[in-house]
């Protein structure tokens, strides 16, 4: 029972990792063959469904928790990419290939909500569109359809470097509270801390609602 309990979850820490590594191989500005086609393989298999702006939403239970990332990276060609190690446990674009980035902003982020869709963690998951360009798929969901987050208390966006910072700040304008970034923190358990640093991401477009 248990050796074999341990040996599943082992495959299925394997799947994800070799998971993610095929999801940073692709290149993805935004609009181009190598996001659409990573949709296709990735978020369509959720039963996730699009709006006419190609935001693609899932909800799971009932949670007022809106848990957000983006499907377009600053690669400035799509296509696909070769990766390397780097040191023990790095991941890095192999100098072969033609690439400005890694794209884990924001590959890592839809990673996590994949993986917390198939642990049917509740909430309702958006992958937005067009972030790097402005804001522009949360902008026009914000507009064109704001019941989609009627009901919605918290949001929060898997889109940031390293592993220590919550933001509470995106371009000089708070978006939760110090209280919330505690509470976050306490129960994450994992060192991560406030920062009113952040730049902007698509929570943004949701602050007035």
């Amino acid at each position: 029972g248990t050796h074999a309990m341990t040996q599943e979850l082992q495959m299925q820490a394997k799947d994800s990792v070799e998971t993610l590594l095929a999801m940073l191989k692709f290149k993805r500005p935004a609009g181009s063959k190598g996001e659409k086609y990573f949709i296709r393989q990735f978020i369509q298999p959720t039963g996730a469904q699009s709006d006419k702006k190609g935001n693609y939403s899932l909800r799971i239970g009932n949670a007022p928790v809106l848990w957000s990332s983006h499907t377009d990276t600053v690669h400035t060609i799509g296509g696909r990419q070769e990766l390397c190690r780097v040191g023990d446990h790095g991941i890095g674009v192999a100098k072969s290939s033609n690439s400005n980035c890694l794209g884990a902003d924001d590959t890592a982020g839809v990673w996590l909500m994949l993986e917390m869709i198939r642990a049917k963690v509740e909430g309702l998951y958006v992958f937005h569109r067009e972030e790097e360009h402005g804001r522009v798929g949360s902008q026009w969901l914000v507009k064109n359809n704001p019941k989609l987050v009627d009901g919605i208390k918290f949001a929060i966006a898997l889109d940031r470097r390293d592993k220590e910072d919550i933001i509470t700040f995106q371009s000089g304008k708070r978006c939760c509270s110090d209280e919330f970034a505690a509470s976050l923190a306490y129960q994450l358990d994992m060192n991560y801390k406030a920062c009113t640093f952040g730049s902007y991401t698509d929570t943004a477009s949701y602050i007035d609602l």
